[in-house]
């Protein structure tokens, strides 16, 4: 190994000349290797489009010549670009980009500051709490922001921080996640296809989702009478699908999947139904939602295929057959307790119970019955509050509540007890045992606990000048209204007011009756007729049991 000599220059100036001044490196002619130097670019340099040029000769003599020939050495040009680069400044980065966009992220970059780093931060419009990314990791000046939610508009600043001043944010570049989307799958033919599917929760309280069709092809259901709903981490839920034909029998496969880490993939793990090829219908598979299912606000998708003759094949359109997609909603479930469990708003035959969920409470048993019967009716409820109807009126319930997962129960809240109100509608009205001077008043029904009150009037009187009288309790329902003129047409009315209220219900309709008469009365209805120069015919209302006499003047 011999010694060499390195020499290195640029031409700063671009003047084509390797002046010495221009030299950045000058090693001593030795066996060291590699050689190193630092060095500044003047602040005159050459700062044009082109490029300049750097040489570097290596040769057996100290500080060897920038130009000539020799003997032992090698020399090596180089194209240099001079770059006059900004001053580092705070302020915010322009020429913000949002590409490469996903359900759950995207890509922003942004035009970079010399010597800066950069702070960005993110949220969803129109809330108020950034998620901020400080620094951004190198290359500095593009970040791929994760776990977003797929269908739902964000908003995205930067800012600029030089020798640790960090500068203000950017305006907002808003962008908008697209949705999630799988392979599409399409079938064929007139003949096979799918005429039913059920899904059955192990949840009671959750509806069965029940679709009946004819063939189509294929069909992406999308409608709350097509929205399945599951519990995480439940077992045994149902799957039912019927087959159809519109022409012959044909043996026919059925599978079924739902994508429950809801990736945009059906996975071969995610099958929950497979039935070879037979002519049988309907088929059934039980199935399991997976602990660790997506748990997020949005729907997930089962994909139901059949296939003439051989097993359906995922993502593979099909000859004979059909494809259904529907959406699934996945929930976590807990049988914590209710809290806050009350009731309001009782009507005479209604009572609005309400109580405040717990953490991922979402169906309840509701629990009624009369205070003192044996038995209780069961209501499973999925919203609150609910409202109990066809109750009877003036009665004590009990009633409670406790959160159910399938089909265990959580711990019931302490019961609550009501009373319903007395019926509002005024009670039936009979009059009977009339006299000349008294009436006997009925009222139905007569209900323990509720007051009644009567009034009454002479038939086209103004107002209600008589007193109101305060009726009888219960189980009393009747009263003699007396001091009557006789043969003098009244009407009555009742009212009712329920235990615990001020206010009274609203009278019923008036009953009219007529007192009897009296001999001291003159007769009613006198008329005459077949009135002749010496006669005429005198007719009255005769009153039983009693002697006439006629009186006449010429």
């Amino acid at each position: 190994m011999s010694n060499k000599a390195v020499s290195v220059w640029i031409d700063f100036n671009k003047n084509g000349t390797f002046e010495t001044t221009e030299r950045v490196l000058n090693a001593a002619n030795n066996q060291v290797t590699p050689v190193t130097a630092t060095f500044q670019v003047p602040a005159t340099a050459y700062s044009g489009p082109l490029t300049t040029r750097m040489r570097v000769v290596m040769r057996d003599t100290n500080s060897p010549a920038v130009c000539g020939s020799f003997t032992n050495g090698e020399v090596e040009d180089y194209a240099v670009k001079l770059i006059d680069l900004a001053v580092c400044t705070t302020a915010a980065p322009a020429n913000i980009t949002i590409t490469n966009l996903t359900p759950n992220s995207a890509n922003v970059s942004w035009a970079t500051t010399t010597g800066a780093t950069y702070i960005l931060r993110y949220r969803k419009v129109g809330t108020t709490v950034w998620t901020t990314v400080n620094p951004v990791l190198p290359p500095g000046n593009n970040y791929t922001i994760p776990g977003l939610t797929e269908q739902t508009q964000y908003e995205v600043q930067v800012s600029t921080k030089c020798n640790n001043n960090q500068g203000a944010f950017s305006s907002s570049q808003q962008f908008t996640t697209p949705i999630l989307t799988y392979c599409p799958m399409t079938g064929a033919g007139t003949n096979e296809h799918i005429s039913n599917v059920t899904v059955t929760s192990i949840n009671p309280a959750l509806a069965v989702m029940n679709n009946t069709s004819v063939q189509n092809n294929y069909t992406n259901y999308t409608t709350p009478a097509t929205l399945i709903t599951l519990e995480i981490g439940s077992v045994n839920n149902k799957i039912s699908v019927a087959k159809g034909w519109n022409g012959a029998t044909t043996s026919t496969a059925v599978t079924a999947w739902i994508d429950f880490n809801r990736d945009g993939q059906f996975d071969n793990s995610e099958r929950i139904l497979i039935s070879a090829a037979n002519s049988n219908t309907p088929v059934t598979a039980m199935f399991n939602v997976p602990s660790n299912a997506y748990s997020g606000p949005l729907t997930t998708t089962m994909r139901v295929a059949l296939r003439k003759t051989s097993a359906p094949v995922m993502c593979q359109n099909i000859t004979d057959g059909e494809v259904e997609d529907y959406a699934v909603r996945l929930r976590p479930c807990s049988t914590a307790t209710p809290t806050g469990f009350g009731v309001n708003t009782v009507t005479h035959n209604s009572a609005v119970i309400n109580w405040t969920a717990a953490a991922d409470n979402i169906t309840y048993l509701l629990q009624y019955r009369i205070q003192g019967a044996a038995t209780w009716n069961n209501i499973y409820v999925t919203s609150v509050p609910y409202t109990l109807n066809n109750l009877t009126p003036s009665t004590t319930y009990e009633v409670q509540i406790a959160a159910n997962c399938g089909i265990s129960l959580g711990a019931f809240t302490p019961v609550q007890v009501f009373t319903t109100r007395c019926d509002p509608e005024p009670p039936g009205v009979t009059v009977s045992s009339i006299t000349t001077n008294s009436a006997l008043i009925t009222w139905a029904p007569s209900v323990a606990g509720v007051k009644y009150k009567l009034r009454w009037r002479k038939v086209g009187s103004t107002g209600w000048s008589n007193p109101e009288i305060n009726l009888p309790a219960s189980p009393v329902n009747t009263y003699t209204l007396g001091n009557l003129d006789p043969y003098t047409t009244y009407e009555v009315q009742v009212a009712s007011q329920c235990a615990g209220e001020t206010s009274w219900n609203s009278y019923s309709n008036p009953v009219i009756f007529t007192t009897e008469r009296i001999c001291e009365l003159p007769p009613p209805g006198l008329t005459i007729t077949q009135l002749l120069p010496t006669s005429a015919v005198v007719q009255w209302d005769p009153f039983p049991e009693l002697l006439t006499f006629c009186d006449t003047e010429k």
